[in-house]
């Protein structure tokens, strides 16, 4: 079954990255509400917290654009980039 799904899991992901979309299906999410806490009275607004399913597959995909932002950052001086906007910023207040 592994073998079957990750190909597939792969292509999705790839081309997703390649061509900076997603399959629309990726886009939903299911919200649904729960109470804090099981003795808070489920008729106040503020006792819900919302809690969001995505799909497996956007998960897979956020965490897969994460690693590869974390690449791109630990390869670049990201020191250098924060050197020069606080230097901007110092400048912009004299």
């Amino acid at each position: 079954m592994r073998g079957l799904i990750l190909p597939f899991m792969a292509l999705l992901c790839n081309k997703s990255l390649a061509t900076d979309c997603s399959p629309s299906d990726l886009k939903h999410a299911v919200v649904r509400p729960l109470l804090k806490k099981a003795k808070l009275d489920a008729s106040q607004l503020k006792e819900l917290q919302m809690v969001t399913n995505l799909p497996f597959i956007s998960k897979v995909l956020e965490r897969l654009v994460q690693n590869r932002l974390q690449v791109f950052l630990d390869n670049k001086d990201v020191r250098l980039i924060y050197r020069l906007t606080v230097s901007f910023k110092v400048r912009r207040l004299l």
